[in-house]
């Protein structure tokens, strides 16, 4: 087993907020983003680039979503993630997580997600070929200003890896 740490990061409701029905039209924080000619609203979460940033001093960094592998990218881009794509693991992977490999060194394993545990059985599944994964749940970010995460927090989830 190696010293390295791999922590995964889910992306919608930890990261960004997506505004599929329209309720954050007139927040003047929602960015425009188009992929493959649809339009997202999205917003960033306050507080997940600081997150992103010292989770790169514990160790490796990937974003691990169900979304597809273009629009993961695409977030990535426009709010400075700087996942590229070898560390972008998309919806493609935890839906055939059984034949899935990844080629990343046995280590100490996180994934970051805003889902109970229960809900994220196919992303922790793909992720025990690596070994354990420790799961630290984050609250869901629905655009709020009352669901940012603070410095507090970021410093709480830091100090559990």
């Amino acid at each position: 087993m190696s010293d390295t740490k791999s922590i995964f990061v889910g992306l919608n409701e930890t990261l960004i907020y997506t505004d599929l029905e329209g309720k954050l039209k007139d927040d003047p924080g929602v960015s425009k983003i188009v992929i493959n000619g649809n339009v997202y609203s999205v917003k960033l979460r306050p507080g997940a680039s600081k997150l992103l940033k010292g989770l790169r001093k514990k160790g490796e960094v990937y974003l691990l979503t169900k979304t597809a592998s273009d629009y993961a990218l695409a977030m990535s881009n426009k709010f400075g993630f700087d996942f590229d794509k070898e560390r972008i693991f998309d919806r493609d992977y935890i839906q055939d997580w059984k034949n899935k490999k990844l080629d990343i060194p046995i280590g100490e394993n996180y994934l970051i997600d805003d889902l109970p545990y229960a809900y994220n059985f196919k992303k922790i599944s793909f992720l025990k070929q690596l070994g354990v994964v420790k799961y630290i749940k984050v609250n869901p970010y629905n655009g709020s200003a009352n669901e940012d995460m603070s410095s507090e927090d970021v410093k709480d989830i830091l100090k559990e890896i």
